[in-house]
């Protein structure tokens, strides 16, 4: 009929997989405390073999979306044409980690590193109606709510909208918006 309707769902997955040298902070220590390493001094290679470490770190993060609309117009005609309306949802689901190596982890990496993981949901849903008044003078509603849900303290939150269009000549018009 007259309704327009679009829907998508997307996947994404993201890995990533990282090796690089490092040092254990407490070896260095001992040497810097314990042996007399200089640190201003080049320092020997078999000191730097007793310090050193290959670092891992494992990354993944996976993202679900799904978003769907419909437009059209209402069975309600007002002097200026058709009530326009639109609705729209969003449902996006995310899930990550990041997992370093047990040295790192225990917090011995001269560099530093830690691991986390978690996972969020976050919904939406929106609507906009489209009210010609007059033939030049136009009022456009609109309201979304969004909630994330997850770990954090954000929560949802409703976010309104208003916009007004007159044209009082063909070539110019004058536009308002508040939200």
């Amino acid at each position: 009929g007259s309704y327009n309707w679009d829907v998508a769902l997307s996947f994404n997955r993201q890995s990533v997989d990282i090796e690089h040298g490092n040092i254990v902070s407490s070896r260095l220590d001992n040497e810097v405390a314990n042996n007399g390493l200089d640190l201003f001094q080049p320092i020997p290679k078999d000191v730097v073999r007793r310090m050193s470490f290959v670092g891992t770190k494992n990354t993944e993060s996976r993202n679900t979306l799904v978003d769907a609309t419909l437009t059209g117009p209402l069975p309600v005609t007002l002097p200026g044409g058709d009530v326009q309306f639109a609705v729209h949802t969003d449902l996006n689901f995310e899930k990550y980690f990041d997992r370093v190596d047990r040295i790192s982890a225990r917090g011995d990496a001269f560099d530093g590193g830690s691991s986390g993981g978690g996972d969020r949901r976050y919904y939406a849903l929106g609507a906009e109606f489209v009210l010609p008044v007059l033939e030049d003078l136009e009022i456009d509603l609109a309201g979304r709510y969004d909630y994330y849900d997850d770990d954090s303290d954000v929560g949802g939150a409703f976010s309104p909208q208003a916009k007004l269009l007159y044209r009082p000549v063909e070539s110019a018009y004058i536009r308002a918006s508040a939200g």
